[in-house]
C-alpha cells in the first residue's frame, strides 16, 4: 500500500514537471522572445523565475519517492541498470540546475530587481541570459524525457 502511495505521487510529480516544463518553455519562453523590446517581456521573465520554488518541490518529491521505492524494492543505487541509469540522470539534472541554471537565474534575478521596464541596451544583455538559461533547461528537462522512457520501458 505504502508502495502503491509513493508511486503514485512519484507520478504525479513527473507529470507536474512535464507540464510546468512545457508551460515554461512554450508559452513563458515563447511570448518573452516574441515580445522583445515591447517592454512587455519584464512580467513574464518574472514569472519564468518564479517558478524556482514550483520545480523545486517536484524535484523533492521526485527524490524522495524514488529513493524510498529503490530503497523498498531492493532495487540500490547506481547499479549498471535501467534504474541506475535513471539516478545518475536525475544527479546530472541537479548538478545541471545547481552549477549552470541556478547562477544565471539569479544574474537575471539581480539585473531587473528594480527594473519597471527594461532598457534596450538591459534587454538584449538579459535576453542573452535567459537564451543561455533555456538551453540548460532544455537539456534538464531531455533528461526527464529519457527518465519517464526509461521508466515506461525497462530494458
Amino acid at each position: 500500500m505504502l508502495y502503491t502511495g509513493l508511486l503514485i505521487l512519484h507520478l504525479l510529480s513527473v507529470t507536474l514537471w512535464l507540464g510546468g516544463a512545457v508551460y515554461e518553455r512554450v508559452f513563458l519562453v515563447g511570448n518573452i522572445r516574441r515580445l522583445r523590446g515591447s517592454g512587455q517581456e519584464l512580467g513574464l521573465i518574472r514569472i519564468m523565475l518564479s517558478s524556482e520554488p514550483f520545480f523545486l518541490g517536484i524535484t523533492t518529491a521526485l527524490l524522495l519517492t524514488g529513493i524510498t521505492m529503490s530503497v523498498m524494492s531492493g532495487g540500490g543505487f547506481f547499479h549498471l541498470n535501467w534504474l541506475g541509469f535513471k539516478q545518475m540522470v536525475m544527479v546530472l539534472v541537479l548538478f545541471g540546475f545547481s552549477l549552470y541554471i541556478g547562477p544565471r537565474m539569479k544574474a537575471v534575478k539581480k539585473s531587473i530587481r528594480d527594473v519597471i521596464s527594461l532598457r534596450p541596451d538591459d534587454s538584449e544583455r538579459i535576453h542573452g541570459q535567459i537564451a543561455s538559461m533555456t538551453k540548460g533547461f532544455d537539456l534538464i528537462h531531455l533528461g526527464v524525457v529519457v527518465n519517464i522512457v526509461l521508466a515506461v520501458w525497462k530494458p
